[in-house]
């Protein structure tokens, strides 16, 4: 890997001989990032390395005269996708319009929007590690971060709505009580816990009361 993950070994490349008595050959690099090729007799050895959210990199050796250790550099292409939705209970309620901002990395402060599902995908980011900010008007910001990259990645992130208040004057229903009385609401608060049927919860109850409420 580039640095700063120089020290960051990549397992599974794939290694082509290309070229020479030998082109064609395959290697794959294990564990420790390390591969060996069988012995080669020409002084001159070009190598392909490939690996799936890797970028392809080429290698010339010149001058072989003897076993040779040489020091590739993979650049990771990974891809970050997800999806982004209401919490619990509500969590197949999806966002759409959401801004993901990536906050960290050589792509700081690129913005994409989450379509008509919920669902975003970023470009290919090289490092391991990134940092995302979640946002829309009239939800809590979020922020994620994605660590250990080495493939690409589905993330599903929570937005939470926020509490709305206001103040309204107005009367509850239009008809008097029995004893002709008819209800006003001077103040009220919504607690929109869910995407959808708001109803009265608490109230008080009394000719001319104030009573606070919550809804969701």
């Amino acid at each position: 890997m580039p640095k700063p993950y120089e020290n960051t070994a990549v397992q599974g490349v794939r290694v082509e001989i290309v070229g020479g008595r030998r082109a064609g050959e395959r290697y794959v690099t294990d564990e420790r990032g390390l591969f060996t090729t069988a012995p080669v007799s020409e002084s001159d050895l070009d190598l392909v390395f490939s690996k799936d959210d890797f970028t392809e990199a080429r290698y010339s050796v010149r001058g072989l005269t003897a076993n040779r250790t040489i020091d590739v550099e993979m650049t990771a292409q990974f891809i970050v996708y997800g999806v982004v939705h209401w919490p619990k209970p509500d969590e197949n309620t999806v966002v759409p319009g959401a801004r993901v901002e990536i906050a960290t990395g050589q792509r700081t402060g690129e913005r994409y929007i989450t379509d008509e599902r919920g669902m975003f995908k970023l470009p290919s980011i090289g490092e391991v590690e990134v940092t995302l900010v979640f946002s829309k008007d009239e939800f809590d910001e979020a922020r994620y971060t994605v660590s250990g990259l080495n493939a690409s990645r589905a993330i599903d992130v929570e937005l939470t709505p926020q509490r709305i208040s206001g103040e309204w004057s107005g009367t509850i229903g239009g008809r008097p009580d029995v004893e002709g009385r008819v209800f006003q609401l001077d103040s009220f608060e919504i607690h929109r816990q869910a995407p959808s049927a708001y109803s009265l919860r608490t109230g008080a109850v009394g000719s001319g009361a104030r009573p606070r409420i919550s809804a969701s």
